[in-house]
């Protein structure tokens, strides 16, 4: 799968997430969706991608640079969901949470730090050269 292909499933997914959230999801329903979507598919689908780019290993040392990403669109899928509905029901701007590019960062690291384990073990044992 290419890198191009790889990152346009995520954006599908983080697309899919937010348009959840604003169609789907009503008041009774946040803390569903939040477990379900914001804790689950999202830092599921961060980890399987950055473990498949540290896999391949096609990225070089960039691909170090790939949490951020992740970590930047978890956080933006947050604050498209939860924060921008808080600023329209209670009528005050609120800023993004910017905790959360840590821990989108960190479930990327995670998922980079086990592709590439794979991606050295294979070498090892002679498959992937």
């Amino acid at each position: 799968m290419g890198k191009k292909i790889l990152l346009f499933l995520y954006f599908i997914v983080w697309i899919f997430v937010v348009l959840i959230f604003w169609f789907f999801t009503d008041a009774a329903d946040a803390m569903g969706y939040s477990l379900v979507y914001l804790w689950g598919v999202l830092p599921i689908s961060i980890f399987l991608c950055s473990m498949w780019i540290g896999k391949k290993n096609d990225w070089g040392r960039r691909k170090w640079i790939v949490p951020i990403g992740f970590g930047i669109t978890y956080m933006l899928a947050e604050y498209a969901t939860f924060q921008i509905y808080n600023s329209l029901y209670f009528g005050r701007i609120n800023l993004p949470r910017f905790e959360m590019i840590v821990a989108g960062g960190v479930v990327s690291i995670l998922g980079l730090a086990v592709g590439s384990i794979f991606c050295r073990y294979k070498r090892k044992a002679g498959g992937d050269k």
